[in-house]
């Protein structure tokens, strides 16, 4: 009888005969050989990370559209980045979990990069015609595109009535976008969403292809919202926002939602200001 366990055998399975979860195989793989941490590896990804992090806030979008945020529902925030307009500041607890997820980037690249199947990482991408800059995670050694998303335990089980990691079936739509616009960049029409317990290092990938469709519509929110920037005009508040701003009664409302509404809020870099924002007032 074999030694190898069953995920063990569906991961040799997989690489043999092909699979949607090309990551997850390889890791897999990656795993049973122990791990070993290529020392090269680790210094290109502690190279990236010091260049990262003294190159200033990555979340300045500054007279760009950021790819982390172009799958953002809320347009009005992205115009409110490409201005430059003043972000809410970041309790300590949030910015220790920005720090943890920072870390979990880079040591994951290193790993993959170790193992093999990760040949680039912090790979710069442009769309010029969106004026949108920035930089993906990674380049599988099948071309594909490779995005993280970090998460905590608790979220990974399915936090406060959210869906568990195991029990999605489809990656977060925001997500999704932010894969299409890194796929454009590069020319690859294949990306994978990868959902990382930081506790457990327990993760699931999900296989995405480029979306005509999805395009095309992201093309259209792109370029509306392009116009308005040129014309001094942002993009309307979203109406969960609107609602609770004006201090609306949700009553009406499916408590879920009203949920939502507020979590959005919570996490909104410009929730103290959305409200009255002037483009005129962040000119120069």
């Amino acid at each position: 009888m074999s030694d190898k366990t069953k995920k063990e055998q569906i991961a040799d399975m997989a690489l043999q005969m092909g699979t949607s979860k090309p990551v997850t195989a390889w890791i897999e793989q990656y795993r049973r050989a122990g791990s070993p941490m290529d020392l090269e590896c680790l210094d290109i990804a502690y190279k990236a990370m010091v260049k990262d992090l003294s190159s200033g806030s990555r979340s300045d979008g500054t007279k760009r559209l950021r790819p982390s945020m172009i799958g953002n529902e809320c347009w009005r925030a992205q115009a409110m980045s490409y201005y430059g307009a003043p972000q809410a500041e970041k309790e300590d607890w949030v910015a220790e979990k920005a720090k943890g997820g920072t870390l979990a980037h880079y040591w994951f690249q290193a790993e993959g990069m170790s193992a093999g199947w990760l040949v680039d990482i912090e790979v710069e991408v442009e769309i010029p015609k969106w004026r949108l800059k920035g930089a993906l995670d990674g380049i599988c050694k099948d071309g594909s595109v490779m995005e993280l998303k970090t998460v905590s335990t608790e979220k990974y089980n399915g936090w406060r009535g959210q869906v568990a990691v195991e029990k999605m079936t489809e990656p977060v739509l925001s997500h999704v976008k932010q894969v299409h616009a890194y796929m454009h960049a590069v020319g690859e029409s294949v990306a994978s969403v990868i959902y990382l317990d930081r506790g457990e290092q327990r993760f699931r990938e999900f296989r995405v292809r480029k979306d005509p469709a999805l395009m095309r519509q992201m093309d259209s929110d792109v370029k509306d919202t392009l116009a308005r920037i040129k014309d001094d005009r942002l993009p309307a508040r979203l109406f969960g926002c609107e609602m609770l701003q004006e201090g609306w009664d949700p009553v009406e409302h499916d408590q879920s939602q009203v949920d939502k509404w507020l979590t959005a809020q919570r996490w909104c870099d410009y929730k103290s200001i959305c409200k009255h924002a002037d483009p005129k007032d962040w000119l120069t």
